[in-house]
């Protein structure tokens, strides 16, 4: 049937589009030379028998009018130069600038004095070679052949799969390679510059690969755990891939200047409690040239955080005091901030290779994809801020958190959660906020347990209490000094915060009422989750949250949410109530930012980033949701906690259509991810 088709398709006559008609030269022609194609006259259109060609080097070229098309004579007319007409070739462009030759003919016999004419056979020849060449049928040509190698795949390696599944894999397929096309027509940059459209089509295919590796049928737990290990490394090398890309194509970061003077202020006074109003941008820290000093500043420094990021990093390598002058390597602490952020993210791979079923592979890439699926995460563990240690701090308290609901109360655990917890309260607060408050649910719900509420009385509980006081010391001394857990810009520096762009006089203020503000504080975290926070440079100006280029990653948000609303075994409802810590943070978040808008006009503080460092939760609960819909068996909803831990592995195998929906999802995750978010608009961050 295929080669019957093929033949149908090519003796059949098809119009042909996309012709070029390129006349040729012996020698490159100057820029005041003009090249006239002449067609016969069209009574309707008189003017569109005369084409003018463009002129690059010694060719002269028009894109052929199809009014033209059946034209039985042509005149070539060239004014302005010396040069000699050699050769007139007929082309196809067939894809993307590919324009095979259909025809050529030498001229250099029939032309005189910038004259050539096309005799009637001769153009009725090109004619037909152009349309035997004709886009219309080179594309039946080539679906012909797709489904015929669809259909031999299907019969052949495919033949144990069912339909469904098998035609949906052809589906992820075809859209992958559509959008590798549409990358292909994406525009190119110098060639010293960066081949972002080869990098983006190769980073496409590459986990197609990788997916297939995972959707195949291994025959031992052995293999599909060396798939998921495989599935965890190229992670963890996209992720280095994308920081070097960061690093050398787009090293900005609003926020980076305030971070970078407050670790040079504490690598001149290492102060465990900040004296905040002494604290400035310092003037180098917007042009990052290496020398800092802090006598020369340029305006307050606002961010008022705790200082343990700032003290680690005044130790890294790459940065030396002298007298009031700090000297530094900026590369060399972005490169050490993000290590320490990268330590999470190994961290949370390991949470997630041990607490899901090795039974599905596909389920550790699932995962380990949502973890940096974001828009900036990746962006924002680049630079010197303290989001790449909240990661590494929730991360910990994470795993001690997820021991604990396991009930192995033992001195790691209880180590785990209180140093997790610790440093996330002196790292930031609102990492502070979400690892205090899934503490607090997981005690209430241990009081109300009347099998294992005796842990509190535990020795391994008890000996883990004082290294809680460190933060209760910080806080309770922030707050009898400023009167407040964390200082705030307006009352240190009054006047540098009503002529900032944290205040609006009133005339400069929008007006709305609640009911808009919810609108704008909900676009803001939205837009700043699947898009880069700050960057005028990539405007995104037609996507949504609801685009097909913003849509995965929006999921993210929404997804988890419906946890609350699923019967639940014991990891279920650790993630529950990490998802209720986020809401009540956040809820903490939009007070401040209403407050903000009202008093003070502020439009900001709609920042999504914050919650950056629970990215292990909502990664494991998306994978949780997957299981819980597509598990293999749905009495695992119902599973006791004794089978649970009995089991081994808490997140369950999926079927084979939950493995299509999340190869599926993985896809949309990295297009919607770091390529249209970042990559693929190289052209007009480099312009």
């Amino acid at each position: 049937m295929a080669i019957i088709a093929i033949i149908i398709i090519a003796i059949l006559p098809m119009p042909a589009y996309n012709v070029h008609y390129s006349l040729t030269y012996d020698q490159s022609l100057p820029s005041s030379t003009k090249v006239i194609f002449q067609f016969d006259d069209n009574a309707a259109f008189p003017e569109s028998a005369r084409q003018q060609a463009s002129i690059q080097g010694s060719v002269a070229d028009i894109r052929l009018d199809t009014l033209n098309a059946d034209s039985h004579n042509l005149r070539i007319i060239t004014t302005g130069t010396r040069a000699k007409p050699v050769h007139l070739d007929i082309s196809v462009n067939i894809f993307n600038e590919y324009r095979p030759t259909a025809y050529s003919i030498s001229v250099h016999q029939t032309s005189s004095n910038g004259f050539v004419r096309i005799s009637p056979s001769e153009l009725t020849t090109m004619q037909h070679a152009a349309q035997h060449l004709s886009i219309i049928r080179v594309a039946l040509l080539m679906l012909t052949a797709m489904l015929w190698l669809i259909a031999l795949i299907r019969v052949t390696i495919g033949r144990s799969l069912q339909s469904a599944h098998f035609y949906a894999g052809v589906a992820i397929v075809l859209v992958t390679l559509w959008l590798i096309r549409c990358i292909s027509a994406l525009p190119s940059l110098d060639y010293s510059r960066f081949p972002y459209r080869s990098l983006a089509a190769g980073i496409l295919l590459g986990f197609l690969v990788l997916i297939g590796i995972n959707m195949h049928r291994y025959a031992n737990n052995v293999h599909k755990t060396m798939v998921i290990v495989i599935d965890y490394v190229t992670i963890a090398a996209y992720i280095l891939a994308q920081f070097l890309i960061y690093i050398k194509y787009f090293p900005r970061d609003y926020d980076e200047s305030a971070h970078m003077s407050y670790v040079a202020y504490e690598k001149i006074h290492h102060e465990l409690f900040p004296t905040f109003e002494n604290i400035k941008i310092y003037e180098d820290a917007y042009t990052m040239s290496g020398t800092m000093d802090l006598s020369s500043f340029h305006e307050f420094n606002q961010l008022g955080h705790p200082p343990l990021y700032y003290l680690i990093m005044s130790i890294m390598p790459g940065i030396t005091r002298s007298s009031g002058t700090v000297e530094y390597h900026i590369n060399w602490l972005r490169a050490s901030s993000f290590g320490i952020g990268f330590l999470g993210i190994l961290l949370a791979m390991y949470l997630g290779y041990t607490r899901i079923s090795k039974k599905s592979p596909i389920l550790h890439l699932v995962f380990a994809t949502v973890l940096i699926a974001p828009a900036n995460f990746v962006f924002v563990m680049s630079g010197v801020n303290n989001d790449t240690l909240c990661f590494l701090t929730v991360s910990i308290f994470t795993w001690g958190m997820l021991r604990f609901r396991e009930r192995k109360f033992d001195y790691v655990t209880f180590l785990l959660i209180v140093v997790g917890m610790s440093t996330s309260l002196l790292t930031k607060l609102t990492a502070g906020m979400i690892t205090s408050f899934i503490g607090l649910f997981a005690l209430i719900a241990t009081i109300r347990d009347e099998q294992i509420r005796t842990v509190l009385k535990s020795r391994q509980f008890l000996i883990s209490i004082p290294l809680y006081l460190p933060p209760v010391v910080y806080y309770t001394r922030t707050l009898l000094h400023y009167h407040a857990i964390q200082p705030s810009y307006q009352k240190l520096d009054p006047y540098g915060y009503y002529h900032s762009t944290f205040y609006y006089a009133l005339e400069k203020r929008s007006e709305l009422d609640v009911f808009a503000y919810i609108k704008h504080f909900g676009e803001g975290i939205m837009r700043s989750w699947w898009s880069m926070p700050w960057q005028p440079d990539i405007t995104r100006s037609h996507t949504s949250s609801l685009t097909f280029d913003a849509l995965a990653v929006s999921m993210l948000v929404f997804i988890p949410i419906v946890i609350f609303a699923v019967q639940r075994n014991r990891l279920g409802n650790t993630l529950a109530m990490a998802m209720a810590a986020l809401i009540i943070t956040l809820f903490q978040q939009f007070s401040n930012a209403l407050k903000g808008f009202y008093v003070n006009g502020y439009t900001g503080g709609t920042q999504s980033r914050y919650y950056l460092c629970a990215m292990v939760f909502l990664a494991m609960t998306v994978v949780w949701m997957m299981a819980h819909w597509f598990g293999r068996d749905k009495r695992d909803d119902r599973i006791t906690d004794e089978s649970d831990d009995a089991r081994g592995n808490i997140i369950g195998s999926i079927t084979p259509t939950g493995q299509m929906v999340c190869a599926a999802f993985v896809m949309w995750l990295v297009y919607d991810g770091f390529l249209s978010s970042f990559l693929l608009h190289m052209a007009e961050i480099q312009h």
